[in-house]
């Protein structure tokens, strides 16, 4: 309960915040939603890369960051599931919005409850195979099945190779497959971010898109940090732990930056904001795990 609340709260706080802030400035309602989504979704990988580096994962904080971020990209998933049906019908009632959005969680702890039922005895069987590559095949292969079936029912890809993913997790693979996919990551992670770059005009950064850049990245990390020390200090009642939740809950990653790619592609952001969208990625990635570390480390220096 608290670590849908403290997820909620820092989704909610700063997609509205987002939206009526690009809204009140003129832009069109269509690309003040996509702006407020980009800005939604937590990088799981980065908060958790830092707490694992101080051997910090178990601790009350750190069990409510991690599981707080990942319920936190589920709902950025939600909100880009809304925003796309609003691309391709125009505008969708309140109505329609809502059951858009039961239908997405429908159809995901479906996809949740089937693959931690059936996945990991999948993969537990590629083990026992004892063949080079079993294991890594049954994994790329749930993740594609998965995401093929979500795409067929009209939800992004992503939904379904997400939930073949935590559906993994839960098996005795697991290690394997972490070790798989950090070689995969070895390969395609400088891809996807070479192809998100190279889309971004470097000639469209102008003075004013500095600026743009800087007070997109203030709003991402004062609402984000807002809703996050919010939930958090409600269950934790320590501000010190609390701040840490909601530096911990700042940085953005790869969802949004899928979305922002998203927005480009539609027709509905421009070069401007693409790249105001993007640089807000990359330094909210790079501020908060040092502040999240220098929280850590000047209480264990005084310990």
């Amino acid at each position: 309960m608290w670590v849908v609340l403290v997820a909620t709260l820092g989704a909610v706080i700063l997609f509205i915040a987002g939206y009526e802030f690009y809204s009140l400035s003129g832009m069109p309602p269509i690309s003040a939603l996509f702006i407020g989504a980009i800005m939604v979704a937590t990088s799981l990988a980065i908060s958790s890369k830092v707490l694992e580096s101080l051997d910090l994962l178990k601790t009350e904080e750190g069990v409510l960051l991690i599981n707080a971020a990942v319920i936190d990209d589920v709902l950025g998933v939600a909100v880009l599931a809304i925003i796309t049906a609003v691309v391709v019908h125009g505008t969708i009632s309140l109505y329609d919005a809502a059951r858009i959005v039961t239908a997405f969680f429908a159809i995901w702890f479906a996809m949740v409850g089937f693959g931690a039922y059936f996945l990991p005895r999948v993969m537990e069987r590629a083990m026992s195979l004892g063949v080079e590559g079993a294991v890594e095949a049954a994994a790329v292969a749930s993740a594609f099945v998965l995401a093929a079936i979500a795409g067929a029912l009209g939800l992004s890809p992503i939904i379904g190779a997400y939930a073949a993913g935590m559906a993994i997790a839960e098996s005795r693979a697991l290690q394997h497959v972490k070790d798989f996919t950090r070689h995969i990551n070895t390969a395609f992670s400088p891809i996807f971010f070479t192809v998100v770059g190279a889309r971004m005009n470097l000639g469209a950064v102008t003075d004013q898109v500095l600026v743009g850049i800087l007070m997109m990245t203030a709003l991402a990390i004062t609402s984000k940090f807002t809703g996050g020390f919010m939930g958090a200090m409600i269950k934790l009642r320590n501000g010190v732990k609390s701040a840490r939740v909601g530096v911990g809950m700042i940085p953005r990653g790869e969802l949004g930056l899928i979305i922002a790619s998203l927005a480009l592609s539609k027709g509905v952001i421009g070069q401007d904001l693409y790249a105001q969208a993007v640089w807000m990625v990359v330094l909210t990635s790079v501020i908060a795990p040092i502040i999240l570390s220098r929280m850590y480390r000047a209480e264990l220096e005084k310990s």
